[in-house]
């Protein structure tokens, strides 16, 4: 087992630097919406982002296609403390599991099985953050396929601090 998790580790930078490679568009949609009393929840504000990745410097990085600031437009302060203004890279940064912290320092594996996503067999493993790491960490599942290694799905969230099993 410490092989197998030796080489996923080794493994996903190779897959960032890949990656890294490339400038994909970043396309997201934002939809606020409010509550009627006759017709329940219904749209109120839309938000649309268009912009272009880039990973120089080996942080991510997207730039505006269409505007010139980080604004959102349409998103009030009033209504969304800390929201009127954000990074876009957040979005892109939910594509990765750890951009750049993917390793035996930060993360630790517990086996979950084996399954198959389509006709692609997989090793499961349950990642939670060593105990020391320090920052936001990744926790949940990941499927890595059984052949090079690369992980293929994952499933979980982020957390500031160590949470209890």
């Amino acid at each position: 087992m410490d092989d197998i998790t030796e080489r996923i580790f080794k493994r996903e930078p190779e897959v960032d630097e890949t990656i890294s490679s490339y400038t994909p568009i970043i396309e997201t949609y934002i939809q606020e919406q409010k509550s009627n009393a006759l017709m329940g929840t219904l749209p109120d504000t839309d938000v649309y982002f268009l912009g272009q990745a880039d990973f120089r410097g080996g942080r991510l990085h997207v730039h505006s296609m269409t505007e010139k600031t980080h604004t959102l437009p349409g998103i009030r302060p009033s209504k969304w403390p800390g929201m009127w203004s954000y990074d876009p890279a957040g979005f892109l940064q939910m594509v990765f599991l750890d951009w750049g912290g993917f390793n035996k320092v930060h993360y630790q594996f517990k086996p979950a099985g084996r399954e198959f996503l389509g006709d692609v067999r997989c090793y499961v493993f349950d990642v939670t953050r060593m105990p020391n790491a320090k920052g936001p960490r990744f926790r949940g599942r990941i499927w890595v396929e059984d052949q090079d290694l690369t992980i293929v799905r994952m499933n979980g969230s982020y957390a500031r601090r160590r949470l209890n099993s």
